[in-house]
């Protein structure tokens, strides 16, 4: 082969590279675009990343397990005494799935619910619970969030969890699982949460400020849901008697003067409400497992210039596991001596 030979093969080459690299471009083994093509890429593409691929299709049938525990005493489980009651939101109307508090609930999802069941809370027939909403949210991933309205068409409100199945994992086998963990406060009120009784206190004709030591005791690790703390006098005249502050369970303490004030014909209130009087905004007190049975809910109050005795009247606000009030109150008199 000649020079002039050898040369052209070479271009030739050269030439035949330059054609392969950019069909090569063009088809997008350079960009990424086309390795799952190539030998030895198994074959996997960029779909199996998304949530259609690794998560179970949020369409079909699921087994929801629940275990539900003490919110105060967590290792502890209440049994069947209350767990969760599954529906779904079709055509504006919440359709019950069921809920199997021992054992799983099996649950058929169709497109219009959009991957998303709703839980609700419910205790059995002579059970005392309150819903610790907070906590269980906290343990839940799958719990989007919680609000409190009536689903069930009794007319009572009850809490509303909703759940996400679009995250579910893909079952091995079978269908796929999710785990529900609930958790429970039991009720003072049904173990007998008491109020102390403070001596009656002596007043003098000047003005004096009185400390009243009234406390809550409760001797288990229970929950008791409050909304309002009111001090009432039986006199119109701020003179007289006044508050000025009081201890509230989970706020601390409340100024008198920070205190919602009214009157009437005879008498005069001083309150602090949390909440709208209803167990989805409501505040919890809650007594620790070995911890002690008094919580102080005490108040200072001054009086002066009083001429005759005045009754002080203290109310707690409480709820019920069903949402009813329950007051737990004492008296407490200021008296003047002749």
């Amino acid at each position: 082969m000649n020079k002039e030979q050898s040369l052209a093969a070479k271009v030739g080459v050269v030439l035949g590279i330059i054609i392969i690299l950019v069909i090569a471009f063009e088809s997008g083994v350079f960009n990424g675009k086309g390795l799952s093509q190539l030998p030895g890429a198994g074959g996997t593409s960029q779909n199996n990343n998304q949530a259609g691929s690794q998560y179970a299709n949020p369409v079909g049938t699921f087994w929801i397990y629940q275990n539900n525990y003490d919110g105060i005493v967590t290792s502890n489980s209440i049994g069947t005494g209350a767990g969760f009651q599954f529906y779904a939101l079709r055509g504006g109307s919440y359709i019950p799935l069921g809920g199997d508090w021992a054992s799983y609930t099996q649950v058929e999802t169709t497109a219009a619910d959009n991957g998303v069941i709703y839980a609700v809370p419910t205790i059995g027939s002579e059970a005392s619970f309150y819903f610790d909403a907070a906590k269980t949210a906290q343990a839940n991933q799958a719990i989007t969030g919680i609000t409190y309205k009536d689903i069930t068409g009794d007319g009572e409100p009850e809490f509303v969890c909703a759940v996400s199945l679009n995250q579910v994992a893909p079952p091995v086998q079978g269908y796929p699982t999710l785990t529900l963990v609930g958790f429970w406060y039991y009720n003072a009120i049904d173990d007998g949460v008491a109020i102390s009784h403070p001596e009656d206190i002596q007043a003098s004709r000047a003005s004096q400020a009185n400390y009243v030591e009234w406390s809550l005791s409760c001797n288990y690790p229970d929950a008791l849901a409050f909304y309002k703390v009111q001090v009432k006098f039986d006199t119109t005249s701020t003179s007289d008697a006044k508050v000025t502050n009081v201890e509230v369970p989970t706020v601390g303490n409340v100024a008198g003067s920070a205190m919602h004030y009214w009157y009437d014909s005879s008498y005069q209130y001083f309150e602090y409400t949390i909440g709208t009087g209803t167990l989805g905004d409501c505040a919890y007190m809650t007594w620790q497992q070995n911890a002690p049975a008094k919580q102080y809910v005490a108040a200072t109050i001054t009086t002066g210039l009083i001429s005759a005795n005045v009754t002080a009247t203290y109310t707690m606000f409480a709820l019920d596991f069903d949402g009813s009030t329950y007051a737990i109150t004492d008296n407490v008199v200021f008296y003047v001596l002749d």
